[in-house]
């Protein structure tokens, strides 16, 4: 029986990445067996050639799909629209500021095909900062905690396939879409694991104005699903502090970067907590982190900086 996928990206302003994206989701080595029946892409408010650059792909390729909010309502609005018209019966989520290795989808589908208990897979996100530097070590040293069993859930960086039946409307106030598609997936007693060999390439922030602003932003959403009794492992001291424990070196320079690290973490969070107690929302004003945009057309070759 073959089964079908649709693969689902909010846009906003990402000219200088859609094109890669779509291409290596166009080189995708799938089994026999899997079909891929769409990639979604919801353009929303774009005020940049975003949309142009989807429209010329259209045109090649009519396996993509284009949606068009003018205005920019949220995260949570541009996921619905990709949830109202995905067809497949798995759903595949990332980030549009990112790439993927050609067999990144087979690899996400297949704990699903072999075991009906799993109702999400979460890819693995390799950050291509180089990771001999302050802002690097930070990034990768940051996605290996993230998929440790106590951290892991639905996480749309890395991507993660889902089996759409176990999905719902997701609430437009919401920020934590991630975390809401992992709460409506657990409580129906199905299991979210790690498949570490799909990996999708991104870039996280390389200087401390963009760290600032993206840590603040997810400190909020954080504190934000706390509130909702959603569960909040990464700004929980009673996980944090032994994880860092375990990742000291005997390495002065590391221990350096890693003390600068949870610094820089404890102070993004009395900013996004800020935020949260003065109800600053997060929802529209979703800031652009550049440092983090305009990944190599080739990632295969620079992913092991």
């Amino acid at each position: 029986m073959t089964l079908t996928v649709s693969i689902g990206y909010p846009a906003y302003n990402e000219e200088q990445n859609i094109a890669n994206l779509l291409d290596s989701l166009l080189a995708q080595k799938l089994p026999d067996d899997v079909q891929l029946e769409e990639i979604i892409i919801v353009a929303s408010g774009c005020r940049d050639s975003t949309v142009d650059i989807v429209k010329e792909y259209q045109q090649r390729n009519p396996v993509i799909r284009l949606f068009v909010e003018e205005m920019r309502r949220g995260l949570a609005s541009a996921q619905n629209i990709i949830l109202e018209n995905a067809r497949g019966e798995i759903l595949i989520t990332g980030c549009s500021d990112t790439q993927l290795e050609e067999h990144t989808i087979a690899r996400l589908v297949e704990p699903l095909r072999r075991d009906q208990s799993v109702g999400a897979v979460v890819g693995k996100a390799v950050p291509l900062n180089n990771s001999k530097t302050l802002w690097g070590y930070i990034a990768h040293k940051s996605y290996e905690w993230n998929y440790q069993p106590e951290y892991l859930m639905v996480d749309f960086e890395g991507h993660t396939a889902m089996r759409k039946t176990l999905l719902g409307p997701m609430p437009l106030h919401a920020v934590y879409t991630e975390r809401i598609a992992d709460v409506m997936i657990r409580s129906k007693g199905y299991q979210v694991v790690h498949a570490p060999q799909a990996i999708t390439y991104m870039k996280e922030p390389d200087n401390l104005n963009d760290f600032l602003k993206q840590k603040r932003r997810n400190i909020y959403m954080h504190l934000q699903q706390r509130r909702e009794d959603i569960p909040a492992p990464h700004i929980s001291l009673r996980k944090v502090i032994p994880t860092a424990l375990r990742s000291i070196e005997p390495n002065p320079k590391k221990l350096l970067w890693l003390s600068t690290m949870l610094v820089l973490w404890g102070y993004s969070y009395i900013l996004g907590w800020l935020d949260y107690k003065r109800k600053v929302s997060h929802l529209k004003v979703w800031r652009e982190i550049p440092s983090s945009k305009g990944l190599p057309q080739s990632t295969a070759k620079v992913g092991n900086q």
